[in-house]
């Protein structure tokens, strides 16, 4: 469900060749803006556009969240990414269709931020398991299929 969202028409100054943006979440409350495109589109065509993302000011997460895995479905191992908005214990686990819980990927006190751990389910068979973040009082789930 990729959608492109606008952000702002921009214009340029005559030999102005430079534009710095800056996402910030000020006006969208506790939620969390995350940016793994952008897509400029330059209607002059006078020059090369040249676009960049300085990581170092990425920031915290507005919120705890626990991503889809990507990629889903998969085989043999996946990618699970969570955030967490302030320092926790969180509880990475996946779980059969059963409700049992068959591997725990996280089980430690994390510093705010954004997190990613690899599932590797050689182990296993094809199907659809469940896994489950719980960091204090919060608990978020997903589904995932494993597929050979």
């Amino acid at each position: 469900h990729r959608r492109w969202y606008k952000i702002a028409d921009v214009y340029l100054q005559a030999g102005q060749n430079q534009l710095v943006m800056r996402l910030t979440d000020e006006f969208i409350g506790t939620n969390v803006l995350f940016a793994d495109a952008i897509m400029l589109l330059n209607s002059n065509r006078a020059g090369l556009p040249v676009v960049g993302i300085d990581e170092k000011d990425a920031g915290i997460p507005g919120e705890i969240e626990l991503f889809q895995n990507y990629p889903n479905p998969f085989n043999p191992t996946t990618e699970i990414k969570f955030s967490l908005n302030s320092a926790a214990n969180v509880r990475l686990s996946i779980f059969n269709i059963l409700g049992q819980e068959i591997a725990v990927l996280a089980n430690e006190k994390l510093p705010a931020g954004v997190y990613s751990r690899r599932w590797d389910a050689r182990k296993f068979a094809s199907g659809v398991y469940f896994y489950v973040l719980k960091s204090g009082n919060a608990t978020q789930s997903k589904k995932m299929v494993l597929m050979r």
